[in-house]
């Protein structure tokens, strides 16, 4: 902890070797959220909602999980399609979630005629069918996709939506009425983002992405002081870094930097940077093994 008019100075473990060099996708993955987890449980001990860990002993965590030799996700084997596919089927479980979440909202003549379609649905189907309109009416009053009800359900669904699509029709229409049904979520709840490239991964190096976010970090923990000026000089101790652009390196900080840790660093974006990376993995590997599959095919058959 720094003393006033003290002043700071940087952690023995600083700087470490990976801010140099270029990092494979896998290893930035492994260091977003490795580091994203420590940011979670920092919060959980400010909001007192983690009642048998100090900011001292996650400093100590923190100082450990810099300093020792960690596995990149690309030294482990990838996840099945079906886990990070961003179509998938409901398992029971979250159908049942979206059923109590549904509930909350719902009456209790619906919920009867749930209950009772589910158990027996050919004996109430006809008097279902006299009713259907006004039930579908009611329902219509209620809706998961508001903002409230996606958050609420974002940390245990993530940033899935249930949705019912009609097999009977034919696929260029379906895929019509997707658009126009994506169109609409992304206007009301979700702008549309755009994939990481390489020239984000690029710009994390340039603008000492993972050097501020730990040294941010650091400073949250022990409290040493440290000042925008004082990070910006860590991160660039050669002036001749500065672009014209930019008065200084505390600008360029300011400016650029601690905005973007902030933005990388958020759970919306950690989620999408890992899925879009355990997907591509996922349908690498899966696209290998069909390759493979159709040569040892060709092989057996003789052609």
């Amino acid at each position: 902890m720094a003393k006033r008019n003290q002043t700071p100075s940087l952690p023995t473990w600083y700087p470490l070797s990976t801010y140099e060099r270029e990092l494979t996708d896998g290893e930035w993955a492994s260091a977003i959220l490795g580091r994203f987890g420590f940011q979670a449980v920092f919060h959980n001990i400010v909001e007192d909602r983690l009642k048998d860990m100090t900011l001292r002993d996650l400093a100590s965590r923190f100082e450990s999980y810099l300093t020792n030799v960690r596995k990149s996700m690309d030294d482990l084997p990838p996840q099945e399609p079906s886990a990070v596919f961003p179509v998938a089927n409901m398992n029971r479980f979250e159908v049942a979630y979206l059923a109590q979440l549904a509930a909350q909202h719902s009456t209790a003549d619906e919920r009867s005629w749930a209950e009772r379609l589910a158990a027996e649905p050919k004996k109430w189907l006809a008097e279902f069918y006299e009713r259907r309109s006004e039930l579908m009416a009611h329902g219509e009053e209620y809706s998961i996709f508001t903002d409230e009800n996606v958050v609420d359900s974002a940390d245990v669904l993530g940033f899935r939506l249930p949705l019912l699509v009609n097999v009977n029709l034919d696929d260029e229409t379906l895929k019509a009425c997707f658009s126009i049904w994506l169109a609409g979520i992304r206007a009301s709840l979700y702008p549309a983002p755009r994939a990481f490239e390489d020239r984000d991964l690029k710009n994390w190096k340039k603008f000492g992405l993972l050097p501020a976010f730990d040294l941010q970090l650091w400073n949250l923990l022990t409290e040493a002081g440290y000042t925008d000026a004082f990070i910006a000089q860590a991160i660039w101790p050669d002036s001749s870094l500065i672009e014209e652009k930019y008065v200084d390196r505390s600008e360029r900080y300011r400016k650029v930097t601690k905005p973007l840790v902030a933005s990388v660093f958020s759970s919306m974006q950690v989620s999408r940077f890992a899925t879009q990376f355990e997907l591509h993995r996922s349908m690498l590997e899966a696209a290998k093994e069909h390759k493979s599959g159709m040569k040892k095919k060709k092989s057996l058959s003789g052609t």
